[in-house]
C-alpha cells in the first residue's frame, strides 16, 4: 500500500525564485531520506533502537549527501513513523 502525502511549507511573501529552489531541493532530500529509512526498516526488520541507526547511518548519509544531523533526524522521523503503524496494526 503506497500512501502520498503533501506537505505545506509556509514561506514568506517576499520569497525569490532561488529560495523556493533551495527549499524545493532540500524538502527532497529530507523525504528521501525518510523514505531510505523507511526502506530499511521495512527490509531488515529494524525497531528504531540508535544500535540500528549505527549500523546504516554512514550508508544513507553517503547515498542522500545531507549532513549527519539531518541523516538523525530522518532517522528519528522514520522510526517515529513506523513506531505509529506497528501499534496501529496491533490494535
Amino acid at each position: 500500500m503506497e500512501v502520498v502525502r503533501t506537505v505545506r511549507v509556509p514561506v514568506h511573501y517576499a520569497l525569490t525564485k532561488r529560495k523556493l529552489r533551495i527549499l524545493d531541493r532540500l524538502t527532497a532530500r529530507l523525504t528521501y531520506s525518510v523514505s531510505v529509512w523507511s526502506r530499511l526498516f521495512d527490509e531488515r526488520n529494524l525497531k528504531g533502537t540508535y544500535t540500528d541507526r549505527a549500523g546504516f547511518y554512514e550508508r544513507v548519509k553517503a547515498q542522500t549527501r545531507l549532513p549527519g544531523h539531518m541523516v538523525q533526524c530522518c532517522f528519528d522521523t522514520a522510526a517515529w513513523m513506523w513506531r505509529s503503524h506497528r501499534l496501529k496494526l496491533q490494535v
